[in-house]
């Protein structure tokens, strides 16, 4: 592994993150709110599930990705990464961040229908 990378994986690290995800389970226990996905324990869920985010991964991960990798690699290879998850999730889901932003300055109810026709199908 490369030294930026190999720096990411320390012990402190791994602290630092069993420590958030202690204190962000209890926020959620102290608001009576599930911390977990109350039907079933999963490592993926759909996107249109009832336990979207609830899950270790479901289609939106990609695009927690893409912050990491617009910081992490050159502009170049950011925007490359980008298209790709972009299109990607645009093909599989019919969702993605260009069509939120787009969708939140100019509604199309035609788009928006699109966006659902997969939906209970």
């Amino acid at each position: 592994m490369s030294e930026p990378i190999r720096s990411l994986f320390t012990r402190r690290t791994l602290v630092v993150a069993i420590a958030l995800t202690t204190i962000f389970v209890g926020l959620l226990y102290l608001e009576d709110r599930p911390w977990w996905c109350k039907f079933g324990v999963g490592f993926w869920s759909a996107a249109w599930s009832r336990c979207t985010s609830q899950h270790f991964l479901d289609p939106y991960s990609l695009t927690h990705l893409l912050h990491g990798v617009i910081f992490y690699f050159s502009w170049k290879a950011s925007i490359a990464v980008f298209a790709v998850i972009e299109l990607g999730l645009l093909y599989f889901v019919s969702d993605n961040f260009t069509l939120n932003v787009f969708m939140l300055v100019f509604p199309l109810e035609s788009l928006k229908e699109w966006q659902l026709g997969g939906i209970g199908t």
